[in-house]
């Protein structure tokens, strides 16, 4: 776009200066959430993703020495956190803030694309500043819907550009590559994906459309055959599709059939009970504000934005439903559409929209960032970090501990390498690889031996009976022997390597654990 263009794009009450000015404090709103919640303890999926990054930046390789069943964007995107900001939380802090600064970025430039007008993107924005840190969302951690929301609002910022003639074939390619990072952070993203470009393409008007649409689907099918060669060319194809695909096709029809999944997420009895507490603060002016917008859009005849935008949010629900799980972060995938769909009528219905959401929002900062996790998680990942940072009183510097379950923040918070690639049991416990990759766990740990091994009371973990009767666990109760560790025990249970450095400091009385079951007071 030429810079005339840009600057008569700008409403005449609107100047460039106050336009960065208002981003600038929006940005800073952001900042301050997130801020508000750095020390608040990280759920474990969301540990497993910086334990995976670390170990990749120590020359592992995904799906053969690591095992998880995600695409590979989100370990890569942790491990270039790292890069930047060293292992730890400041990293996962990071990734938050920039994340969402992104994201805004994204809302302001497709806001202002789809309604011609530097106002609607001002408008997106600041709707996705006030709720970016959503409590209920789980929004405030980087989890993957952050970077998904990012690649996607960016792509269609990049078709739908203020002026036509801004559409260059840089724009849709670059908007091919984002839409294809969506997917390789998770594949179910797949399906919005088709769906949109088939909305634009018909939604042109014009065998341009058709070819735009038909060439950005070539980049994803090209990008995903790259991936495909490179496992290949590695040797871990095999793992990478058992792992990716078919474990994830085994694990979604254990929750339902694809019919029985679209009915839960269209009907919400799908949707999580968080949801309940405050919903129609937070869904009537976005809800309300979206389906005016569309209305607005087709009685203006903008069928573009509507077949978008609608594509675009049909596509996520079934995304969300396609797991089978709907675990509250999985619905940061509507808000994009949410927002971007939404128009403001007037000054005075935005502000009332945002006053509105601030009052959705704005008891959430009444709790601790400790009572914000055990709001989203339970006390898991506030045990687990307690237990993880005090691993040291236990462990000399080089001595190694394996954790039977899925608290991978023992590994994150205490800074310590798991001695094997399963390091998250559920891969262990069930799936077609379970039997495989339980019997190369336990070669791992005969050859790494580990001093300690941390599992858990049998009833709260995952599959209970089959955790307790699994070979690994087996495997542990004859070599290690049960020991109790006042102040850190919650649902964990402790063993000590027979014959192993551990055990002797804990029978000379030099470690803070005991033998012994403590007295009950």
């Amino acid at each position: 776009m030429a810079a005339k263009d840009f600057k008569n794009s700008f409403p005449q009450d609107i100047s460039p200066r106050l336009i960065a000015a208002l981003l600038i404090l929006l940005g800073f709103l952001i900042t301050t959430q997130r801020r508000y919640t750095y020390s608040e303890p990280l759920h474990g999926d969301l540990t497993t993703f910086a334990v995976m990054g670390h170990e990749l930046l120590h020359g592992k390789s995904l799906y053969a020495d690591l095992i998880d069943h995600s695409p590979p964007a989100r370990y890569w995107t942790y491990a270039l956190a790292e890069t930047i900001a060293g292992y730890g939380p400041r990293a996962v802090w990071l990734l938050s803030l920039g994340g969402a600064w992104l994201l805004m970025g994204a809302f302001f430039a497709a806001g202002q694309g789809l309604t011609r007008r530097v106002s609607g993107g001002l408008w997106a924005a600041a709707l996705y500043a006030v709720i970016s840190s959503d409590l209920r969302f789980q929004a405030n951690h980087p989890w993957i819907e952050l970077f998904i929301n990012a690649c996607f609002t960016g792509a269609i910022a990049l078709l739908c550009p203020l002026t036509e003639e801004a559409l260059t074939p840089a724009r849709w390619m670059f908007a091919a590559v984002l839409f294809f990072l969506t997917t390789l952070y998770w594949q179910p993203m797949a399906v919005p994906v088709l769906f949109v470009l088939i909305a634009y393409a018909f939604a042109s008007h014009r065998r341009a459309g058709i070819v735009q649409s038909l060439f950005m689907a070539g980049v994803i099918v090209l990008g995903w055959g790259l991936v495909f060669l490179g496992y290949t060319l590695k040797g871990t194809l095999r793992a990478f599709i058992d792992l990716v695909f078919v474990f994830n096709r085994s694990y979604a029809a254990y929750n339902g059939t694809f019919t029985e999944r679209l009915v839960k997420i269209f009907t919400g009895t799908g949707w999580p009970a968080e949801f309940h507490s405050g919903t129609f603060l937070f869904f009537f002016p976005l809800a309300g504000l979206a389906l005016y917008g569309l209305f607005s859009a087709w009685r203006r005849g903008e069928s573009r934005t509507v077949m978008l935008l609608s594509a675009y949010g049909i596509g996520a629900l079934i995304a969300i439903a396609l797991p089978g799980t709907f675990y509250p972060h999985y619905f940061q995938l509507i808000l994009p559409p949410l927002i971007l769909s939404a128009r403001i009528p007037s000054r005075t219905v935005g502000f009332l929209a945002l006053l509105l959401l601030c009052l959705y929002e704005g008891p959430s900062y009444r709790l601790t960032p400790e009572q914000w996790s055990i709001e989203k998680y339970g006390n898991e990942p506030l045990v687990t970090q307690r237990v993880g940072r005090d691993l040291s009183e236990l462990l000399a510097k080089d001595e190694t501990f394996y954790n039977w379950g899925t608290q991978t923040g023992l590994y994150f918070w205490s800074r310590r390498d798991p001695p094997t690639g399963a390091f998250y049991n559920f891969y262990l416990l069930t799936g077609p690889s379970a039997e495989a990759l339980s019997e190369l766990t336990i070669d791992d740990l005969n050859r790494t031996k580990p001093e300690l091994f941390i599992a858990l009371e049998p009833r709260v973990a995952l599959a209970p009976q089959v955790y307790e009767n699994h070979p690994i666990y087996a495997w542990a109760r004859a070599r290690y022997r049960p020991f109790y560790w006042p102040g850190h025990m919650g649902s964990f249970l402790y063993l000590a390597r027979r014959g192993g450095a551990l055990e002797q400091r804990i029978l000379h009385g030099q470690s803070p654990a005991t033998f012994t079951p403590p007295k009950k007071s």
